[in-house]
């Protein structure tokens, strides 16, 4: 990863859905230096989703220089209290 990188945080693999194709679509087809934080790595699990999410979220940020972050939101209360940690702490 170099510096001055893009962050993309979303549903890459995993369940085919209109949200997971159009990231994927985003993320293939982006040109330049870019991180991939993948919320659906580990199938239905949504607890071990949301830990290695944030996990990898939290290394990355330590490690590389980003300089945007391309994150889709979520639609229930523990996936707004996701995106909020999120957004706290790239901030």
């Amino acid at each position: 990863m170099t510096s001055r990188s893009v962050l993309f945080i979303g549903p890459y693999d995993g369940p085919i859905t209109g949200e997971s194709i159009a990231f994927s679509q985003v993320y293939d087809n982006f040109v330049g230096p870019k991180c991939l934080v993948d919320l659906s790595k580990y199938g239905k699990n949504k607890v071990a989703n949301n830990f290695f999410a944030i996990f990898r979220y939290i290394i990355i940020l330590m490690n590389c220089k980003v300089s945007t972050i391309y994150l889709t939101n979520s639609r229930t209360l523990t996936g707004f209290l996701k995106d909020f940690i999120f957004i706290q702490v790239g901030h």
